[in-house]
């Protein structure tokens, strides 16, 4: 048996009955993770298989509301930020604008300011040094800055702001300070997100993983430092 299922099962025989939260990158692995315990002969699991956001949902859900924040509609990433590139000033718009028709443009920059955003970073964080041409630097920080502002004045809430609200106002966490909490291993969250698990109440049990002898790990699982370029 996997060593992480095996751990989960353990778990479950020595407290039956007290919550424990384990996070996954989907719903569907964690539904295949419960059917295996089932099938393993697990009669009684009391685990709760979530992702981040779904915690990050309901800590930031109230203070959103109060605020009068929405939710950004899913599925416009792409398109908005193309229609926010064409509204780049021509003196900006130098690099990216003339490649605007190549093939999965816009789904290459909405994954990049995506991923940026998720990485905490707004667009003043952006380094020069970081670039290797200016005009890409300029216009990535540029369409990053519209789409803050695109954000404000409609008041709308991407992820990276509902894991920045639940960041700040943690008081609405469902997880008890008596819970279990583990990780699937391998889960490899964004900045944000890791920032976000480190503050959520409960006893952290360290996931156990399958080890390897000579194996090396992936340079992501080796470092939090998050960058996108393309």
């Amino acid at each position: 048996m996997d060593p992480f299922v095996s751990q989960l099962a353990e778990l479950c025989r020595r407290n039956p009955t007290g919550a424990k939260w384990v996070f996954v990158p989907s719903h569907a692995l964690g539904h295949t993770l419960g059917e295996r315990l089932a099938l393993d002969g697990t009669n009684w699991a009391n685990l709760r298989f979530t992702t981040p956001a779904d915690i990050a949902v309901q800590m930031a859900a109230p203070r959103l509301v109060d605020l009068g924040v929405n939710p950004c509609p899913d599925g416009i990433g792409p398109a908005l930020i193309m229609r926010l590139l064409v509204e780049l000033p021509s003196t900006t718009a130098r690099y990216f604008r003339p490649l605007a028709e190549q093939p999965n443009m816009a789904d290459a920059l909405w994954s990049t300011v995506r991923e940026l955003r998720m990485a905490g970073l707004k667009a003043p964080d952006l380094r020069r040094d970081a670039f290797d041409n200016v005009d890409k630097y300029r216009e990535l920080q540029a369409l990053l800055s519209s789409y803050e502002e695109h954000l404000a004045s409609n008041q709308l809430a991407d992820n990276a702001a509902v894991f920045e609200a639940a960041i700040e106002d943690p008081n609405w966490c469902p997880i008890a300070e008596g819970d279990t909490t583990l990780e699937l291993p391998g889960l490899l969250p964004t900045p944000l997100e890791r920032r976000f698990l480190d503050l959520l109440p409960g006893t952290r049990v360290p996931a156990e993983r399958l080890e390897l002898p000579g194996a090396e790990l992936p340079r992501r699982n080796l470092s939090q430092n998050f960058s996108s370029c393309l």
